[in-house]
């Protein structure tokens, strides 16, 4: 086979592995850089603004938090919140005001970091593409390599000397591949850890947000209720008893 033909295949493996490191490295920047700042500061954004209710009417609270969350990615995880939200009210004038509205579990239950951060970004794939690139590169390597010595012609000494030369740049630009995509890989690897710090302190800063804006302890609120409901019940079941005493007294 031609030498200029050979050591043009030979470039095959390393300038494959350089593509490669290209296109992840772009969908890594498109797919997780841009969104992860983008969320970081939608979090941060919609934290700071609760924070800004939490000397407001606790009446109007609800609906103020819940207008932060309208028309974002996070609007379906707060209705599930408002959900277990517990409303205290009471009537006057006949009418039946709200109170104020009371957690029954943390926000950081419903506002967790799977549903948040981990599936909107796909956190789990682009914690793996640094071990992805590493291996791309060591098989474009021992691509490289192996049809460097696959080509070795020792027929004679000025086909060795040229094989010789072709395998040594073989496995110069193979190294070269290999030491591009370790490279990609560590600052991809740093870019992940940084980024997704940076969201998880956001929705720190969120979660805490919205607990500062809805008190806890309901328990003694329900407590009470069933207390009533149960003398209730207690004084229907007499007066039903009785009833029935003085329905009997005539067939006697």
């Amino acid at each position: 086979m031609d030498t200029k033909l050979i050591g043009f295949i030979q470039l095959l493996p390393p300038a494959v592995v350089f593509v490669l490191l290209v296109v992840a490295c772009y969908l890594f920047y498109s797919r997780y850089v841009v969104p992860s700042k983008a969320l970081a500061n939608n979090l941060r954004r919609m934290g700071g603004a609760i924070r800004t209710m939490t000397d407001g009417e606790e009446s109007v609270r609800k609906a103020g938090v819940a207008r932060v969350f309208m028309n974002t990615p996070l609007e379906n995880i707060w209705k599930d919140f408002a959900k277990t939200l517990h409303t205290q009210t009471s009537v006057v004038n006949g009418q039946v005001h709200h109170i104020r509205a009371r957690m029954t579990v943390p926000a950081a239950h419903v506002f967790s970091v799977s549903a948040v951060i981990d599936r909107p970004l796909g956190v789990d794939y682009f914690k793996h593409l640094p071990g992805i690139l590493t291996g791309i590169g060591i098989i474009g390597t021992f691509s490289g390599l192996l049809f460097g010595l696959s080509n070795f012609n020792s027929a004679d000494m000025a086909a060795m000397q040229a094989s010789v030369a072709l395998l040594l740049a073989g496995v110069r630009d193979a190294f070269y591949a290999s030491a591009a995509a370790i490279t990609a890989a560590m600052v991809i690897t740093h870019f992940e850890k940084s980024l997704y710090r940076s969201c998880l302190a956001a929705l720190d800063d969120l979660v805490d947000a919205v607990d500062s804006s809805f008190e806890t302890g309901i328990t003694e609120e329900y407590l009470a209720q069933l207390v009533e409901h149960s003398a209730v019940s207690s004084d229907q079941a007499r007066l039903l008893k009785d009833e029935l005493l003085q329905a009997m007294v005539p067939m006697c």
